[in-house]
């Protein structure tokens, strides 16, 4: 996908020539457009009587494009530090990204999906949504291992009902194997 993009002067960041070696193009190029290289104004007609070849009009305007999507900024001011001081700025990101996101864990989300309808939470407040999702009880994967250790020797008939819960204990307690879940 990036090479097809590329070819297709798509990537934002390269304008890819292809070779014509008749015209001059003597094989695939590749500009890197973030590398920019100035050239002195009285070097200017050097270079314009050195030219081999122009773009057409439509990959002029794609290049002028993509040069501007990189350097160009609409010269508004920013908040800090004019408007704000750097620990204001800093207290205002970090209040809408507690408002606004919530980091939940992985297998916490897909019990939470299993337990909590959708439609359940229409009109909840998201503080309520919050205190939802982390009220579902998620087994740690220690535990996952343990029962699936016990359920797998207990169909191999290696251990019986009544000893299958001393072992469970004792995997439980044992600390090597805590060590390797932390």
């Amino acid at each position: 996908m990036f090479i097809e993009r590329l070819l297709n002067n798509n990537h934002p960041e390269y304008f890819y020539l292809h070779e014509d070696p008749v015209h001059g193009v003597a094989e695939r190029s590749c500009a890197y457009l973030r590398l920019a290289i100035s050239v002195r104004s009285e070097h200017y007609d050097v270079c314009l009587s050195s030219r081999r070849l122009a773009l057409e009009l439509g990959f002029q305007s794609k290049l002028g494009w993509l040069i501007g999507n990189l350097y160009s900024r609409v010269g508004t001011e920013d908040w800090a530090p004019k408007n704000k001081t750097d620990s204001e700025w800093k207290k205002l990101l970090n209040s809408i990204l507690e408002e606004s996101v919530a980091v939940i864990d992985d297998k916490k989300a897909d019990a939470a999906k299993k337990k909590i309808k959708i439609e359940d939470l229409d009109g909840v407040p998201s503080e309520e949504i919050r205190n939802r999702i982390n009220a579902v009880a998620v087994r740690n994967r220690k535990d996952e291992v343990i029962e699936i250790i016990i359920d797998q020797l207990l169909a191999d008939d290696v251990i019986d009902k009544a000893s299958s819960e001393k072992v469970k204990v004792r995997l439980t307690q044992n600390a090597s194997l805590a060590s390797v879940f932390k």
